[in-house]
């Protein structure tokens, strides 16, 4: 580091200020993160995500992750540069989601934010006894057969 004095005079008087000039380059950020993974899911099974960037001088790189379901975000790493990471998450309900990313190298640069949408949607699981018993009210008698056949 190396500092000036600059030193200019005028009609009011003379002006010193001091400048500062680092020999030191610039800290450039990382690039907005990819992120990859699964679209669609289920909801209360876990999914998986990729996240990867690259740090322009090769800085190790961590990861703020925003779910956009209300849970807290994830700060992870630091991670070489251009590796490609995998995280999980579990949604609890479902909807449609947001997955918000960002890279940060290790002197403090931020990239861009990173986005991908995700979908939970619930299964359409077959509820048995209810069927059951609507058949039984509608058909009573199917019931009837149903316990003979099941009577041995």
């Amino acid at each position: 580091m190396f500092k000036f004095t600059i030193v200019s005079g005028g009609g009011d008087g003379v002006y010193i200020d001091w400048i500062k000039v680092s020999d030191k380059p610039s800290n450039y950020p990382p690039i907005k993160p990819d992120i990859t993974g699964q679209a669609n899911g289920r909801p209360g099974s876990e999914l998986t995500y990729k996240f990867k960037s690259i740090d322009p001088e090769n800085d190790k790189v961590s990861y703020l992750i925003d779910w956009g379901d209300g849970t807290d975000e994830v700060d992870i790493g630091a991670f070489p540069s251009g590796q490609e990471i995998s995280v999980q998450h579990i949604y609890s309900d479902k909807g449609t989601f947001t997955i918000k990313a960002k890279a940060v190298d290790e002197r403090g640069a931020w990239s861009y934010e990173s986005t991908f949408a995700v979908s939970t949607i619930k299964s359409k699981s077959m509820n048995i006894p209810f069927i059951l018993q609507s058949l039984f009210q509608r058909f009573p008698l199917f019931e009837r057969i149903l316990k003979f056949i099941t009577l041995d």
